[in-house]
């Protein structure tokens, strides 16, 4: 008997939730049922033609009570959720309460949820429970490099005394001013402050990596006691241009970062960036050996010592293969997310889950 696809309703078309939708499309084991608009613009067209593919007949909406009849069985919610929150967690648990689960990048906290902000956090949890779904949450970096490539790795290690994940990116093409200029401060002054390395903000480190590195603290056996920030910058020595805007010489080209996850007064577990606004920006800080851009790098200090690196290669190097395998790692994710029990789920509460083969003709 073959066994029927799970119906899914998509939200997000931006940066990563176009790959998402064509993910959701062409998964063999899903149907697309839904789409769920927040811009005006694009309600009312097909969710073929949003992302530049054949027409599906499936075309977007922004009413919600419509969607939830649709019996689907999951959402893939890739909407923006930084400055609407409230507006999303209340989206989503809309969903959740009629029991459609919910795979998602929305918040990095629910990757450790005990990071989470409480009254979000018990709004879907509740609503999870309340509708008998699953939400789970996850990315590529926070996601995937900070919680199963560590992890994986470290299934054949012992004695543990300390973890790196690392991002080594030029975030040159990548086109969001809003994170590259204003949260990382590319292009700014040396003594400009992003909203990445304020405390508490939306896009800001503890937010965004926190959860992960204190999840992955707990998954070694150990309490994490604080985070510690560790920051530094390379004052770029001519003009240059990104796709997020002008970098001009003595402002900010390249950063590198830590967020320590401090045990014993120690760091035990790390979330490093190395990040650059072009090729040629800080030649001397280090570059990893794999790859020209786009890599992630998981360095352990136990038995043994290990130093693993993935790298974005070919057509898919750089920033575009990150974006890919941040909406690929969510939707691979559905059918687990769908077997999983009610409630806020991490990672280590699925079912194992990977991508499909593609198709032989």
């Amino acid at each position: 008997m073959t066994q029927r696809k799970l119906r899914v309703i998509h939200c997000g078309t931006g940066t990563i939730g176009e790959h998402g939708l064509r993910a959701v499309i062409a998964h063999p084991d899903l149907e697309l049922v839904g789409l769920l608009a927040n811009s005006e613009e694009k309600l009312g067209r097909d969710a073929g033609e949003l992302v530049g593919g054949d027409a599906t007949g499936v075309v977007a909406t922004d009413d919600v009570n419509q969607l939830l009849g649709t019996s689907a069985d999951c959402l893939s919610y890739f909407a923006t959720t930084t400055g609407r929150e409230n507006d999303a967690a209340d989206q989503i648990a809309a969903f959740l309460r009629s029991g459609t689960n919910v795979s998602t990048v929305a918040f990095s906290g629910l990757v450790d949820p005990p990071s989470m902000n409480p009254i979000l956090l018990a709004k879907l949890q509740d609503a999870a429970l309340g509708g008998g779904a699953s939400l789970f949450n996850s990315g590529i970096e926070p996601g995937f490099v900070t919680t199963q490539f560590p992890i994986s790795v470290l299934s054949i290690c012992s004695d543990i005394e300390a973890v790196v994940t690392s991002e080594y990116f030029n975030y040159g093409k990548y086109p969001d001013p809003r994170l590259i200029r204003d949260a990382m401060g590319f292009g700014m002054p040396a003594d400009y402050v992003g909203g990445m390395f304020i405390p508490g903000g939306p896009l800001s480190y503890d937010t965004l990596w926190g959860a992960a590195v204190r999840w992955l603290t707990r998954q070694l056996g150990a309490e994490p006691e604080r985070l510690k920030l560790e920051r530094s910058v390379w004052l770029a020595d001519k003009d240059f241009e990104m796709a997020a805007g002008p970098v001009a010489a003595g402002t900010v080209g390249a950063l590198r970062f830590q967020i320590q996850s401090i045990v014993d007064g120690k760091p035990l577990v790390v979330a490093e960036h190395v990040n650059f606004g072009c090729e040629a920006a800080a030649p001397d800080w280090q570059r990893p050996q794999l790859g020209d851009n786009g890599v992630y790098r998981v360095v352990v200090r136990a038995n043994p010592d290990l130093d693993v690196q993935m790298a974005f290669a070919g057509r898919h190097s750089g920033s575009i293969g990150g974006r890919l395998a941040c909406a690929n790692h969510i939707v691979n994710a559905i059918p687990a997310v769908c077997a999983a029990a009610p409630g806020v789920v991490t990672v280590t509460e699925l079912d194992h889950y990977h991508g499909r083969a593609a198709e032989r003709g």
